[in-house]
């Protein structure tokens, strides 16, 4: 009967074996796709940063451009304030030149 009992804790202990070797396994097969999914991971977030670093510095670039051709237009706009004032200065002075050669002093 003793022989029976020992056969039996054998077996127990094979079976007991198998079985942590089995989970063992199933682990290290875990641990790999876990693995894979973080590189995956990592890799994505890194494209999607990459990706916005580049969306935000073309941002700046076109709001730079947009604020230089602004000032641009603005600095045309003062220039052309700046000639039709002059002209009508010189318009209003030739008009009262005229007006005086033809209306006589009073």
């Amino acid at each position: 009967m003793q022989h029976d009992e020992i056969h039996a804790v054998k077996t127990s202990t094979q079976r007991l074996e198998a079985s942590l070797n089995g989970q063992g396994d199933e682990i290290r097969a875990s641990q790999a796709q876990l693995q894979k999914n973080l590189d995956q991971l990592h890799h994505g977030v890194t494209d999607t940063l990459n990706n916005i670093e580049q969306q935000l510095a073309r941002t700046e670039w076109s709001v730079e451009d947009l604020e230089q051709n602004l000032t641009g237009r603005l600095t045309l706009m003062q220039a052309d304030t700046q000639s039709i004032s002059l002209g009508s200065s010189v318009m209003s002075e030739r008009v009262v030149e005229i007006l005086e050669k033809v209306v006589p002093n009073r």
